[in-house]
């Protein structure tokens, strides 16, 4: 059966958990909770939620895109996203 979310932890010496059969993943990391999701062309890790874990390793968040998304989408994206942190 198809599970369109998974809810995993992050292992303290292992690798990110892998998310397979899914849309996207929660993971519990030392530093909150974040958001896997990988589809072809996008694989992403952000971070939706920020606390303190005890007993677990920390995420880094990062965005990997095969292609260039254009600028305007991307400070669109930003600007909804930090309404307060608008730079050139």
């Amino acid at each position: 059966m198809l599970k369109l979310i998974q809810h995993l932890v992050v292992s303290e010496n292992g690798p990110l958990p892998e998310i397979t059969d899914c849309l996207y993943a929660y993971i519990m990391a030392g530093n909150g909770v974040f958001l896997k999701a990988k589809r072809e062309g996008l694989h992403i890790l952000i971070p939706v939620s920020s606390s303190k874990i005890v007993g677990l390793p920390t995420l880094i968040p990062y965005v990997s895109l095969s292609r260039r998304v254009p600028k305007n989408l991307l400070l669109s994206f930003w600007c909804k996203r930090h309404p307060l942190n608008i730079n050139n």
